[in-house]
């Protein structure tokens, strides 16, 4: 591990390309955060008890690899001797040191399985569902569950993702500085259920990136924390042509794997918010899935643009 750049922070309970040059702005604070009623797309950013996710089809939640149990994921297998994400073992160690195929469903056992809470409320959650499959992709901090039943449409319309970024390089980092980016989650850190009864919500102002991540100034709570325990697996909303996209799944802060992710021109401020990117693509020299390709695959009505 990288110690003199990384500050990694898990936050449950429990290529190579050029880098395009930024222009530095100045940190904003973006105010606090607070509570979200019902206005996150009508209740799509669920409760995982010690971490958040975002229903992205009625039966399928986009959320942090580490928000799987451990204990609940397959065993690797004996034979099992491949080297995986050598050139990415920061993102392979926050992941869990995936072994699981990346394009198949990984059945969880309903008698041990956890549940999904749907709501606003952590005491008045409307629904719970059980969690029945996850897939988790090569090197990269984000997975997908899958629930047992769907989700009835009175209670939460998913949300879409990008799967493909809207732009390259500068392009890329004008739009998401344009952008209408926050947060929402169920982060709860040093506070009880009853202090911070409720999902939270506020202003992201975007940072800057690399080939791996991008960083984040996310809403201050009590305390000055931005990020605390619970918000990892929140979702990174992006607000364009009026409509809501999931653009990143937040895993919690530092700057894992420079030497093939490279560094952000700019410094990233403590407590900042690191997402992985739902668009990233293929990473030269690595093991790294295609994180959009692998988002279709399994749930291609979520995919905006649409079917990509």
């Amino acid at each position: 591990m990288h110690r003199l750049t990384i500050t990694l922070l898990c936050l449950c309970l429990c290529i190579l390309l050029p880098q395009p040059v930024r222009a530095a702005g100045p940190e904003r604070s973006n105010g606090q955060a607070r509570d979200d009623r019902a206005t996150v797309d009508r209740n799509a950013v669920v409760f995982l008890g010690h971490c958040s996710g975002t229903l992205i089809t009625d039966l399928i939640i986009l959320t942090a690899a580490h928000c799987v149990p451990s204990h609940l994921r397959l065993p690797r297998p004996e034979e099992d001797d491949d080297t995986r994400c050598a050139a990415l073992p920061d993102q392979h160690g926050l992941q869990g040191r995936a072994w699981e195929d990346p394009m198949a469903w990984n059945l969880i056992p309903v008698r041990d399985t956890f549940a999904v809470g749907l709501g606003a409320g952590r005491d008045d959650l409307r629904m719970t569902i059980k969690v029945r499959a996850y897939s988790i992709p090569r090197c990269a901090d984000i997975a997908l569950l899958q629930l047992v039943r769907r989700v009835p449409p009175a209670l939460v319309t998913p949300m879409r993702v990008m799967t493909r970024p809207p732009a390259d390089g500068p392009a890329l980092d004008a739009f998401l500085h344009a952008a209408q980016l926050r947060y929402a989650g169920w982060g709860l850190g040093d506070h009880t259920a009853a202090q911070l009864p409720r999902r939270q919500t506020g202003t992201v102002s975007y940072w800057d990136r690399n080939a791996c991540l991008l960083y984040t100034l996310p809403p201050e709570r009590a305390g000055g924390d931005r990020i605390v325990k619970g918000d990892s697996g929140s979702p990174l909303i992006l607000h364009a042509d009026g409509i809501d996209r999931v653009a990143g799944v937040l895993f919690g802060s530092g700057l894992p794997d420079p030497a093939i992710c490279g560094l952000p021109l700019l410094r990233p401020p403590q407590r900042h918010g690191a997402y992985t990117p739902t668009f990233r693509g293929l990473l030269a020299g690595t093991d790294a899935t295609d994180i959009g390709a692998w988002i279709a695959h399994f749930a291609p009505e979520a995919t905006d643009p649409p079917g990509e």
